[in-house]
């Protein structure tokens, strides 16, 4: 994007944001509504657009809102109270751990110990190693950086060039199923930490990492995993057959590498049983966090948490996890509720219609400006969805993940653009493979999922 264009889009945002902060408020309404409506709307059009870096956009939100006085201290700096903040800021250590370590090249390369000479085995084995480091690796950025390497260096000993058409099926299956497939685990994605903690600070609801595994696994992530493949075969396929895979290259996990997956594995095992002890995952992924830069393991030494550990993140993830209870204080939400109820037309609908609604709902506005900036829109919406057609609140905000997950364009998921850009593969080559899984999920997936919900007890009826 040119300075000029950026210049443009942040200038016009300027311009009609104050113009809507300037409104009177309507009668019952406190006067902070429209200026608070102002201020996130043009935090997320900054988001969506790249105009401002994240980080910027996010400080604009904290020094606006708190000079303005549009909510407590308490509401707009909410996001630094949540155990949201605290397990994206322990996946970005643990991910620091586990690529420094070596542990995610090894489960990486581990699933092409027996890949044979078929095109089909070998986006089996990335898709395997994607659910498997979406376990390890809580961050999919990060895990997209560990496998994209191994998945390259095999596609060409495989007999498949930079150039061709089944090369670059093998990095779209990287990227996409990283990124897809992390839908099924809390720490997987940011988006499901910033759903989550966006119920907590909004509306006080608390998802277990269990919980969130039942309903999310088997649909959202395996199933559509096994999409991401099956279009990539269909899309992607050689002509010719392969060459056979040789393991020669693969090294045994070493020392550290083994005190990592020590570390990860507790943290599992602790965040599994949080059902037992209650204790929120963010807290668990911080001491996880904290094990791995103590003196004598040491496994993120602090240069490499200078130069890791994205900090740019974390703030992000605080003025997201912010925007919910600003709105809900300042009075904003009630009235961006009513625009959003009207157009969605739930009201006296029933629990199904409100599923569905919210899913569509989701994944329309993710596509006009993306994944982070939808959940910020609508996730103030579950309450009133919930009242008016008796989907239970906790359903109705989960149900946006059946709309964030189908992803039409690379540039509503950034690890998905941060992805091809490693792998060197032009947008325009995956638009077709990606309106095909987006639109094949949303009216596949979403359904069974709503079948399976409700078997769970998630959706009346």
């Amino acid at each position: 994007m040119s300075p000029r264009v950026r210049l443009t889009i942040i200038l016009f945002s300027a311009v009609v944001c104050t113009t809507l902060a300037l409104l009177p408020a309507p009668e019952g309404v406190p006067a902070s509504a429209y200026p608070a409506i102002a201020l996130i709307l043009f935090t997320v059009s900054m988001w969506a657009s790249t105009a401002l870096p994240e980080y910027v956009a996010a400080l604009v939100f904290f020094s606006i809102a708190s000079v303005s006085a549009i909510a407590s201290p308490t509401a707009i700096f909410a996001g630094f109270q949540s155990s949201a903040l605290w397990l994206v800021f322990g996946g970005l250590v643990i991910g620091a751990a586990a690529d420094r370590t070596g542990l995610g090249l090894w489960v990486a390369q581990g699933a092409f110990r027996h890949v044979g000479s078929s095109y089909a085995s070998l986006i089996f084995a990335i898709l395997l190693s994607s659910l498997a480091l979406s376990v390890i690796v809580p961050s999919s950025v990060g895990r997209i950086a560990i496998v994209l390497p191994p998945v390259m260096a095999i596609a060409r000993q495989a007999g498949y060039p930079k150039s061709s058409n089944a090369f670059v099926g093998t990095v779209v299956a990287a990227v996409f199923g990283n990124y897809l497939m992390g839908q099924g685990f809390l720490p997987g994605n940011l988006v499901n930490i910033l759903l989550v903690g966006t119920m907590g600070t909004m509306y006080g609801l608390e998802v277990s990492y269990g919980e969130y595994l039942v309903l999310n696994l088997p649909i959202i992530a395996v199933l559509r995993g096994v999409l991401v493949g099956v279009l990539v075969y269909w899309f992607f396929k050689p002509d010719n057959p392969g060459k056979p895979i040789t393991s020669e290259n693969f090294q045994p996990l070493k020392d550290e590498g083994r005190k990592v997956l020590v570390i990860i594995m507790f943290a599992l095992f602790i965040w599994s049983t949080d059902f037992i002890h209650g204790i929120a995952a963010g807290w668990i992924a911080l001491i996880a966090a904290v094990i791995c830069m103590l003196p004598g393991i040491n496994l993120v030494p602090s240069k490499l948490f200078v130069d890791k550990i994205n900090m740019v993140t974390v703030l992000f993830v605080a003025a997201l996890l912010g925007i919910g209870p600003v709105l809900v204080e300042s009075g904003g939400g009630l009235l961006l509720r009513d625009v959003i109820t009207n157009l969605a037309g739930w009201k006296d609908q029933s629990p199904a219609y409100g599923f569905y609604a919210v899913s569509l709902v989701s994944f329309l506005t993710a596509l006009v400006s993306n994944v982070s900036a939808s959940l910020a829109i609508v996730t103030p919406t579950a309450v009133d969805l919930a009242d008016a057609t008796g989907l239970p609140l906790k359903t109705a905000a989960l149900a946006q993940l059946n709309g964030l997950s189908s992803v039409v364009f690379p540039y509503q998921a950034l690890p998905i653009m941060v992805g091809l850009a490693m792998g060197g593969v032009p947008m325009i080559k995956v638009v077709k493979y990606s309106v095909a899984l987006a639109g094949i999920g949303l009216f596949l997936l979403t359904p069974l999922n709503f079948y399976y919900w409700r078997a769970l007890g998630y959706i009346p009826g």
